[in-house]
């Protein structure tokens, strides 16, 4: 189950779980011109959400980041949202870094005020905390 065939694409993660879970590498097929776009979009995001799941790609460099705060300007679908921080200069936030799969429109929304870790190297916020703080609220417990 976890062949690539008939002109379709694939994304396999480092190391071997996903030879017992083919569902982790997705086959995605495009049939015609217009939907190649959507096809290695979907393949880009898998290998960024891959990469991430697997320790090879981080939101942030341990030794670089610094918390930010600031403001999403605006959303470029399926997986990316531009901020602009507090001190006048933009960011993006990779959805697929908060979870693989996820729609930049589910966890952000143009005007909304975010809060992260901000790796300068990469220009990339982290707003995993942020949320993880927003759903331990939501549940009554306290953030921390």
């Amino acid at each position: 189950m976890a062949g690539v065939y008939g002109g379709a694409g694939r994304v396999y993660d480092v190391g071997q779980e996903w030879l017992e879970y083919p569902y982790l590498s997705p086959l995605r097929f495009a049939y015609d011109r217009g939907e190649g776009g959507r096809a290695c979009a979907d393949l880009i995001n898998d290998l960024i959400g891959a990469l991430a799941r697997t320790g090879h790609l981080t939101t942030q460099s341990a030794v670089s980041a610094q918390p930010v705060v600031g403001k999403v300007t605006g959303l470029i679908p399926p997986s990316r949202a531009i901020v602009r921080l507090e001190d006048g200069e933009f960011a993006t936030i990779w959805a697929e870094l908060v979870r693989p799969g996820l729609d930049i429109g589910a966890p952000v929304a143009r005007g909304m005020p975010i809060s992260g870790r901000y790796d300068p190297g990469s220009r990339r916020v982290d707003i995993t905390q942020m949320l993880q703080d927003h759903i331990e609220m939501q549940d009554g417990l306290t953030p921390g």
